[in-house]
């Protein structure tokens, strides 16, 4: 057997995984894995997994070769399996013995996927170059990974390669990729909208990272257009509903006086969003970013005033006079504005027309693909793709996709969550009082999304179990009881 991990990525367009694999029943077949320069998998029913052109065809017949398995439990392996026949060259792959033993890394190489049909068993193999350096144990404190294909968190990663001093430790290490291939094309989308519109309105559920997108745009955005993006060229702010024209543009607002007297004075101040443009128009070959959070929550004309005209792109420049100063104002070309919004408190329809028509919108839905790999462990794993992907699903049958969890409720510090306390304290203080707050207290709704054996719905209560039993009753709802 063999395990496929990732890490998120750090440099761009260098390496992009790093993978973990267990060669064999307790390493069993690592010795064969050394010799011959590869990791090795089983499922050797299913022959070779170079004759499958589409995910969608494998997955097909990976059902059919394994009828005795839940259709959640086929789809969980075939992507897994899928994942590691697909390893790229220069990934890594962790080869380990039980859960906290480390027997070596190694780097796939330009052969990669290859079917050997004379082996007994563990015949689906990929070529790699071993580096044994970190071949050690693990401390205790460890937390071992207990599925057969799991993704490793930049921690893990850390904690393998402490020490390390081959060259896979180097590489893994020091030059994994800032970007995804998937946020490369997504950011020069948005890039394209920005160049056509200036202003763009990240929208969608709540925890899906809009706020995290918007930051990690503009960073890369200012690394494709000037050297980065430097101090002050990034600008947060989060808009509220008291958010008003003076605390954005300008007006009179008290200061403390500091004369004889003391007290409080009316001074005219420089809001936000004038402070910006002036440090913008000071460096017209770097780009300036202003990032509104929560921009559907302010009274969005009130908060703009006649700005509303000179933030659209054909009217950069040009100035207009600002009623309590009497100032001459435009807004610079190097300034763009990124806006989050969360559609489940306010649709983009209820916005105004004039400020809609000169934003452009970009919706940000759950990506469960963020969690693949990731499984949360009672006495039995639970998936967090495919457990998110199903909750969603009940959802948006429900109340409708504006409606849905995030993925962000379940990872940490830009990592997924893997710890079972860590996923039951989620589900308690984070999920369900979502969902008991979309249901208005129906208990047999909430048994739709939870399952009857966690709600009691004639007595309107939740059932009383602990951290390990709520992972595994989830599990056993969402058809992920088995390890795989």
């Amino acid at each position: 057997m063999a395990t496929t991990v990732g890490t998120r990525p750090r440099q761009p367009n260098r390496v992009e995984r790093l993978s973990q694999g267990l060669p064999g029943e307790q390493a069993s077949a690592w010795q064969d894995c050394l010799d011959g320069e590869y990791i090795c998998i089983g499922w050797d029913e299913l022959g070779d997994l170079s004759l499958y052109d589409t995910f969608e065809e494998f997955s097909k017949a990976f059902a059919r070769t394994y009828p005795q398995n839940t259709d959640r439990q086929n789809l969980l392996a075939a992507k897994n399996i899928w994942k590691f026949r697909n390893l790229k060259p220069g990934n890594h792959v962790v080869a380990n013995k039980g859960t906290t033993e480390i027997l070596g890394i190694g780097t796939v190489r330009a052969d990669g996927y290859q079917y050997l049909p004379d082996r007994d068993q563990c015949r689906h193999t990929v070529a790699v170059d071993w580096d044994t350096t970190h071949a050690r144990k693990l401390d205790p404190g460890f937390g071992g990974w207990r599925s057969t294909f799991q993704t490793l968190t930049t921690k893990d990663v850390a904690r393998i390669l402490e020490n390390g001093t081959g060259p896979a430790a180097r590489t893994a290490y020091a030059e994994l990729p800032n970007y995804t291939d998937a946020e490369e094309v997504r950011y020069t989308q948005w890039a394209k909208a920005l160049d056509r519109k200036k202003q763009l309105i990240l929208y969608g559920p709540p925890g899906t990272g809009k706020t995290y997108c918007a930051a990690r745009f503009a960073q890369w955005y200012g690394e494709q257009n000037s050297d980065g993006p430097g101090p002050g060229t990034v600008t947060p702010v989060t808009f509220h509903a008291s958010y008003t024209y003076e605390e954005f543009v300008e007006g009179y607002r008290p200061i403390e006086d500091s004369s004889d007297g003391g007290g409080l004075r009316l001074a005219r101040i420089d809001g936000i969003f004038k402070n910006v443009c002036a440090e913008a128009a000071k460096s017209p070959d770097k780009k300036f970013f202003l990032i509104i959070d929560e921009i559907n929550r302010a009274n969005l004309p009130r908060v703009f005033g006649e700005l509303i005209t000179v933030i659209e792109a054909d009217k950069r420049g040009t100035e207009v006079l600002l009623p309590t100063s009497q100032a001459r104002f435009s807004v610079p070309e190097n300034l763009l504005i990124i806006g989050t919004m969360n559609t489940a408190d306010r649709s983009i329809r209820t916005l105004d027309a004039a400020l809609r028509r000169r934003f452009a919108f970009e919706e940000i839905l759950p990506d469960s693909s963020l969690l693949e790999g990731q499984a949360s462990y009672g006495s039995t794993i639970l998936a967090l793709d495919l457990f998110l992907d199903d909750l969603n699903k009940r959802i948006t049958a429900y109340a409708g996709r504006d409606r849905q969890i995030g993925h962000a409720f379940f990872m940490h510090n830009g990592e997924p969550i893997s710890d079972p306390i860590d996923f039951a304290q989620v589900v308690r203080l984070e999920v369900i009082p979502l969902l008991q707050e979309l249901v208005y207290d129906d208990y047999a709704q909430l048994a739709q999304f939870l399952g009857h054996t966690l709600v009691d719905s004639p007595g309107q209560r939740l059932v009383p179990v602990d951290d390990e039993q709520l992972v595994e009753l989830l599990a056993a709802e969402y058809g992920v009881a088995n390890p795989l």
